[in-house]
């Protein structure tokens, strides 16, 4: 994960893409904990319209067309998408 990124673990032996079992089963605590995360913000920033927020961790889809401001549920943070 550190020189190839997160999403390029593969087998040293095949050459095989590692699956998210095969990390979670092979890599420490600290190293699958950084990959869970790295998964897991990859997934949601394809999801259309949803925003993280820049106060904490969360995020929902927001329609930044309708209301550029975003509130993050889980903080109360509030901030422009736009901008």
């Amino acid at each position: 994960m550190d020189t190839r990124g997160f999403n390029a673990c593969v087998c040293p032996e095949c050459g095989e893409s590692l699956s998210w079992e095969d990390v979670r089963c092979l890599a420490t605590d600290d190293a699958f904990l950084r990959y869970d995360t790295l998964s897991t913000r990859t997934a949601l920033s394809s999801i259309p319209n949803f925003h993280f927020c820049q106060r904490c961790p969360s995020g929902h889809i927001h329609d930044a067309l309708t209301n550029p401001i975003f509130t993050c549920i889980a903080c109360g943070n509030s901030h422009c998408i736009n901008h």
